[in-house]
């Protein structure tokens, strides 16, 4: 039978994977992500080893761990499991953060042959960074738990740690991925660091994202440092792009990037970009081979808004890519930085009439409504595009800010509601 397209490709692969080209880009990948948030034990897996021995405890699962957090510490659950033909009536546990020293915890209750219990550990604190929480069983009614087998559980976890301030520069300069920024891979052939050492002779790093190898409608996600907008009336993310999808006779594999943010640690995520195919796309579409950058055109620089996100003091950012099992996508020079200036912001609706200004010791502000309004907020910003004060709740036209322990210069005035920028106008200030 002749070969596909299709079969084609993943020919390819078989070949590249058969030669030790797979072991070699395993081996050079320094971070493959995060572990679910559950242990590898599994008591499925030891229902036949029951009766084996008369004394087996077992750990089946690590709960209530998640894959990252904003707080310094976690607090796990354990189940454990009589594999044993005796009654369990007490286990001693050892659990273990990263290499720190092991700590115990004794267990007591009544678990016939079969059953399970969850444990609710004490609060363990945790710097920021990623870790891995070991959890073992090592007595069982007492005596030292032989069977090894299904005594351990393991989970990874990324505490995220403290925001910083923008500017944010990142150019990515060496393999291993900067401090704060993780990935989150549903196997091996996600997000890393990659050097294009080979394909041009220098160590010019960028972060990669190999499609090429990766499993149709697979998810993976890159974080980047969670960022402190709180004094920011506007930010924009830019980064730069190279992407190749797939095509070849009438075969067309192509894939997805997104940019999500978060203000509540992950708990929700908005699609503030959101690109696929020719959007994606740097350069044509080929079925040659592997997509590698080898020329400054083959790259695009992104722009994204994040002046809904100002304001807050914990912004997460993270590159969400949807494999469809098409060709590599490089993203390098990433920039964070604020976009407060003293010029008139295109998209305003409206701008404020403000007076007296030039102001001494308070300036009037005729706001857009004619009656009383419930939910704005009015934002003043100074020279450096630093958030100095802000007013919320019920406004009345004409507010009033009082200027008169306000630095002379010159200052920007924005309203803002739901998000949304409503009017802005310039104010002196002079003494």
């Amino acid at each position: 039978m002749p070969l596909n397209d299709c079969n084609m490709k993943g020919l390819f692969i078989f070949l590249l994977s058969s030669t030790g080209f797979f072991a070699q880009q395993t081996q050079a990948q320094l971070f493959t992500g995060l572990q679910p948030g559950v242990s590898k034990g599994s008591s499925d897996l030891f229902i036949s080893n029951f009766f084996e021995n008369e004394n087996d405890g077992g750990v089946s699962g690590i709960y209530a761990v998640p894959d990252y957090q904003c707080t310094g510490f976690i607090n796990p659950s354990v189940e454990i499991v009589n594999y044993g033909s005796n009654v369990l009536s007490a286990a001693l546990i050892k659990y273990t953060v990263d290499s720190e020293l092991p700590q115990y915890l004794a267990w007591e209750g009544s678990l016939e042959t079969g059953e399970a219990d969850v444990i609710e550990f004490d609060q363990i604190q945790v710097t920021a960074g990623f870790h891995q929480l070991a959890v073992t069983i090592i007595e069982a009614n007492g005596l030292a738990d032989i069977n090894g087998s299904n005594n351990d559980g393991l989970v990874d976890f990324y505490i995220i740690g403290s925001s910083i301030s923008v500017p944010v520069s990142q150019p990515f300069e060496t393999v291993i991925l900067p401090e704060g920024y993780f990935v989150e891979n549903e196997d091996e052939f996600g997000w890393k660091m990659y050097s294009q050492e080979k394909e041009l002779g220098d160590n010019n790093y960028m972060l990669q994202m190999p499609f090429f190898y990766s499993v149709a409608e697979n998810i993976y996600y890159a974080y980047i440092k969670n960022l402190n907008l709180l004094n920011q009336g506007s930010a924009v993310l830019n980064f730069d792009v190279a992407y190749r999808y797939y095509q070849n006779s009438g075969l067309i594999n192509f894939d997805k990037l997104q940019v999500e943010v978060s203000v509540d640690c992950g708990a929700f995520w908005n699609v503030v970009y959101d690109k696929e195919k020719d959007d994606l796309a740097t350069v044509p579409p080929s079925g040659a081979s592997i997509y590698y950058p080898v020329a400054d055109d083959e790259w695009r620089t992104e722009t994204v808004n994040l002046d809904n996100y100002a304001g807050n003091a914990n912004v997460m950012i993270r590159f969400k890519a949807t494999s469809g099992h098409g060709n590599n996508l490089y993203i390098d020079n990433l920039k964070i930085s604020s976009t407060v200036g003293l010029e008139e912001v295109a998209n305003a609706k409206e701008s404020m009439l403000i007076y007296p200004n030039p102001a001494d010791d308070l300036a009037m502000i005729d706001l857009p409504w004619s009656s009383e309004a419930s939910g704005p907020a009015i934002q003043v910003y100074n020279s450096s595009g630093q958030l100095i004060r802000q007013f919320k709740g019920l406004l009345e036209s004409p507010a009033m800010i009082y200027t008169s322990d306000l630095p002379a210069g010159l200052y920007l005035i924005r309203l803002i509601d739901q998000g949304a920028l409503k009017g802005i106008s310039k104010l002196t200030v002079i003494h």
